[in-house]
């Protein structure tokens, strides 16, 4: 038995106490079958990433079959989970039915594991070190922008440890790396910076 398209689906609000397993069981589905309905995997370190960079979650949950919700989600995320509807259709024995199913993919995600806090964008460039995880078939390229701010002016090197000024109109410098990746893997690159 399938469900009605997820766009028709019920919002609910993720309360305190709940937990995805608690809501599953409210809505007569496991929490695997949410997790896939909501985020397209039941992969418990996806899930979590899902709990906490979308819905919201203000720590990382551990487990999310039974990671408890504060309330506090909607601060930090849209703090509601999608409860999946059956579809209920009755057809006709006697004819030829054509139904079109619709694969959900779980969302790429982008880790960052190391990223320069400082570089002198017209002398040096900005390391990067990521790695990119989820379905190849939704997560093979990456186009990723760098955007600097806060630039500053060395006003006195003062024997390596510089004075600064901030800069009121500093010159804009977007960064950015498009490369073809497998999903997994983890990636240092350098990008040049671009005027």
């Amino acid at each position: 038995m399938g469900f009605k398209p997820r766009k028709n689906a019920k919002k609910h609000s993720v309360l305190a106490g709940d937990t995805l397993e608690k809501i599953a069981g409210k809505s007569k589905v496991s929490w695997k079958t949410l997790a896939k309905y909501n985020w397209g995997t039941d992969d418990a370190a996806l899930v979590s990433r899902a709990l906490f960079e979308i819905v919201g979650c203000e720590t990382w949950p551990k487990d999310p079959k039974t990671h408890a919700f504060t309330g506090n989600e909607s601060k930090n995320g849209t703090g509601t989970i999608l409860i999946p509807e059956y579809w209920k259709k009755t057809f006709s024995l006697d004819q030829i039915h054509k139904l079109k199913l619709k694969k959900v993919l779980p969302s790429p995600v982008v880790t960052v594991d190391r990223l320069d806090k400082w570089f002198i964008p017209e002398f040096e460039n900005c390391e990067i070190s990521y790695r990119l995880d989820g379905s190849k078939a939704c997560a093979d390229k990456l186009d990723m922008e760098v955007f600097a701010s806060n630039y500053c002016e060395c006003t006195d090197w003062a024997k390596g440890l510089g004075k600064y000024k901030k800069l009121d109109n500093p010159s804009i410098f977007k960064l950015s790396e498009k490369t073809k990746i497998d999903p997994g893997k983890a990636y240092d690159v350098e990008i040049d910076e671009k005027k």
